[in-house]
Parts: structure tokens; C-alpha cells; sequence
């Protein structure tokens, strides 16, 4: 179960079950969270929201860092 009530400063995403693809993780970061995907468990779509809002993502295994 994660906490979905608090901000968090950094967030590291490893696997592409459902219930991580489903977490709202703009209301759980902030300007100064960094987020890691190292599964290719966000959609370009996601990280681009994400990246809006001046979250930090970074990724491995996917062409550009995307």
C-alpha cells in the first residue's frame, strides 16, 4: 500500500503492474521530487505531464530519455 496523502522526494518505478501505471503521481510529487523509470512503466504522455509541472524524470532503457 503506498501513501498516497504525502509528497515524496524521489520515486523509483520498476515494474508495469497496474496499480503503479495507475497511480496519479502529480499529486504525489513536487518540483523537487525525481522520478525514476527503469521499466518503461510511464507513457511518453505521462512523462511529458510530468515534466510540465517540473518534475525531474529520468529513465533507462528508453531512446532520448524519454
Amino acid at each position: 500500500e503506498i501513501p498516497l496523502n504525502k509528497k515524496y522526494d524521489g520515486i523509483i518505478l520498476t515494474v508495469p503492474h497496474k496499480q503503479y501505471k495507475s497511480i496519479d503521481l502529480t499529486s504525489i510529487t513536487s518540483p523537487k521530487t525525481v522520478v525514476l523509470d527503469a521499466n518503461k512503466v510511464l507513457t511518453k504522455r505521462k512523462i511529458h505531464t510530468l515534466r510540465r509541472k517540473k518534475i525531474r524524470i529520468e529513465s533507462i532503457g528508453r531512446a532520448n530519455n524519454l
